[in-house]
């Protein structure tokens, strides 16, 4: 549900709940989206007099009631609805580097993000985390939040924030004022970098925003969905600058640590599963989020019938959902890039430096890399032995090449389409 969507929802149910004072704030309130559980409002409050805890309480039970699992508020208030609230952000409770779930996924990108917690000074900046959904970006940066807040002076936001405050200048500043205002935080924790691609103006204002702050050198932690220099739509003056920085990819967890991550949120959940139904949401969900989600799902599910859930139902009631996906194998993906590119499969998995072999076999892993949730290393194995730093050149190779190589982006969209229509293949066969 859109987030407008969801707050006329959430009005419409507490239509009848408000006093005419608290139907006054909410009027004028933003409703900044639910995160972990939630729900970000911004208030004006001024002079209006308000039980905001009780307010709070009510306005989630309304968010739970619409989204059907529980949500809590936080309430910011500023009399300005400015830029000035983004330094007194709320961050997530549940998201600290204590529950962080660490794994050979995302051990390098855990590492750099609290080593800027614990260090004293800047020891460099920027710093971009990238990944895809779900990975846990969104929780290092909060994480990050809860250590730095009330040493430093810090600036956490969304894209979408950023885009959404400089387009409406509040209080009748120029976006240039608001850039100014958000440039003297000590610290900036900046989520979803690539949603602002396609925003107007936007990236041109950030880019001014990061250049004062680097100036100043200010802490600076970006998260993206994608590496630096897969970000195509931003000019190369930002480009050039994130690259005076360290990234570190985050990728999909390994069976062993989607299996911690499961054991995680049943014990932030105080709830327990049996170990065989554990390993089995382990094995079917590769990221964070739908782990999470579908332990919370059985959580609720095994409190309804009163009994501890086997595998067979779970089996039955997950498969139905129609949630799970088939995972892509590489083997299709190297047979869809042989056919492709006309090489063969010894080729791509064997020591050839011919340019002929080297593209394609590159385009192969990085094809690995977006659609499968193995790991670097796994990658790197099923290409003949190559180890990941290989897997990373190549990835990054082929994101650079497909900039500006029109010929490479169609076949790498060709690729796909194979093994989308060879996956279909499989299913009917399957019927």
């Amino acid at each position: 549900m859109k987030r407008e969507a969801l707050w006329r929802a959430v009005l419409a149910v507490l239509r009848s709940e408000l006093d005419e004072n608290e139907r006054a704030l909410l009027r004028t309130a933003e409703f900044a989206g639910v995160r972990g559980g939630t729900a970000r409002l911004n208030l004006a409050g001024g002079e209006q007099e308000a039980d905001y805890d009780a307010l709070a309480e009510r306005v989630g039970r309304a968010f739970s009631l619409v989204l059907g699992r529980t949500v809590k508020v936080s309430i910011r208030l500023d009399g300005s609805i400015s830029g000035g609230r983004f330094f007194t952000p709320s961050f997530d409770e549940q998201f600290t580097f204590e529950n962080f779930v660490v794994g050979p996924s995302n051990r390098l990108a855990h590492a750099a993000i609290l080593s800027c917690a614990e260090a004293g000074e800047v020891r460099f900046t920027p710093v971009l985390i990238f990944g895809g959904e779900g990975l846990g970006k969104t929780h290092l940066l909060h994480a990050l939040g809860h250590r730095l807040a009330g040493r430093k002076r810090v600036c956490s936001m969304t894209a979408d924030e950023f885009a959404k405050l400089v387009s409406e200048t509040p209080g009748g500043r120029s976006p240039e004022e608001l850039v100014n205002e958000l440039g003297s935080a000590e610290a900036l924790l900046f989520d979803d970098l690539d949603r602002l691609e396609d925003m107007e103006r936007s990236p041109e204002l950030f880019l001014s925003l990061f250049d004062r702050l680097l100036s100043r050198n200010r802490l600076v932690v970006l998260a993206s969905r994608r590496p630096a220099e897969a970000l195509t739509g931003f000019e190369n003056r930002l480009l050039s600058r994130l690259s005076w920085g360290i990234s570190f990819p985050i990728e999909r967890p390994d069976y062993e640590t989607r299996l911690a991550m499961v054991r995680e949120f049943l014990r932030r959940l105080e709830a327990e599963l049996p170990d065989e139904v554990a390993g089995y949401v382990a094995s079917r969900c590769t990221n964070g989020r739908t782990l999470e989600e579908t332990a919370r799902r059985l959580v609720l599910l095994e409190k309804l019938v009163s009994r501890p859930l086997d595998l067979d139902l779970v089996r039955e009631i997950l498969g139905a959902s129609g949630e799970e996906e088939e995972e892509t194998a590489i083997e299709d993906i190297q047979a869809a890039v042989a056919e492709e590119f006309g090489v063969t499969l010894a080729e791509l998995t064997g020591r050839s430096r011919r340019k002929t072999v080297v593209v394609p076999r590159q385009a192969a892993m990085y094809l690995a890399r977006e659609m499968t949730s193995y790991t670097l290393a796994e990658i790197g194995g099923l290409f003949g032995g190559r180890d990941h730093a290989t897997v990373v050149h190549a990835h990054r190779k082929t994101a650079r090449a497909m900039v500006s190589d029109k010929l490479l982006r169609k076949k790498i969209e060709s690729v796909k389409r194979r093994i989308r229509e060879r996956k279909t293949g499989k299913k009917r066969s399957a019927k």
